[in-house]
């Protein structure tokens, strides 16, 4: 006679490929939280950049000794997308020449995740106008 064989899965079977469908589902969602937050980390430092641009261009516009007047901090609207935002302009001459100076636009703020973030864009400005000796 010969020994009836059933054509169902074992539970071996059945446990291995439920295993396996859980190893696939576990990594598809890593993956795709992985790609979320570099995504998020991306628009917000574009978001940064875009304000950085936005307030460089303010300034840019100034006269000479409107300039030297400035304060050391700047707020914007699109500041409001960024959590703890805070944007800080520095002033220093460049290279020694009385006449040029080095403008410093930096912009911190605090991650979807928790950490301190910054972006920076420098410019000169002359008296005799932008980036010119």
């Amino acid at each position: 006679m010969k020994p009836n064989r059933s054509k169902s899965f074992t539970i071996i079977e059945t446990l291995v490929a439920i295993t396996l469908f859980l190893i696939l589902i576990i990594s598809f969602l890593s993956a795709l939280w992985v790609s979320f937050d570099y995504l998020r980390r991306v628009m917000e430092m574009r978001t940064a950049a875009l304000v950085l641009q936005e307030e460089a261009s303010i300034v840019r516009n100034l006269d000479y000794d409107a300039i030297a007047a400035l304060g050391s901090t700047f707020t914007s609207s699109g500041m409001a997308s960024l959590k703890d935002a805070s944007g800080t302009i520095i002033k220093s001459p460049y290279n020694g020449y009385p006449n040029i100076l080095k403008i410093t636009f930096e912009i911190d703020w605090t991650t979807f995740g928790g950490k301190p973030a910054s972006k920076t864009i420098v410019t000169l400005m002359t008296d005799h106008g932008i980036n010119k000796r």
